[in-house]
């Protein structure tokens, strides 16, 4: 299996192909800059760019998104173009 992961970060994507790679999972980057919507919510501007990323892409993709330093708040989305 392979997933696309949308990132311009060489350590958000080696933490990923790390955590993966026991799995048999391969981690395919793509830098793609996304629009970031203003929100509080790090899973609606996670949601926004995975649906935008996957939307330009044509395929599902996986997409990261970091809020907030002193929050520590992380989010993950997966989008398929058919959701």
């Amino acid at each position: 299996m392979k997933l696309t992961f949308i990132t311009g970060n060489k350590y958000k994507l080696q933490s990923a192909m790390k955590a993966l790679a026991p799995y048999g999972i391969e981690v395919e980057q793509v830098k793609l800059e996304t629009p970031e919507i203003q929100s509080e919510s790090s899973r609606e501007i996670a949601e926004y760019s995975a649906k935008y990323a996957a939307e330009k892409l044509q395929k599902p993709v996986v997409v990261s998104d970091v809020y907030g330093a002193l929050r520590h708040s992380t989010a993950f989305q997966v989008h398929s173009q058919n959701t």
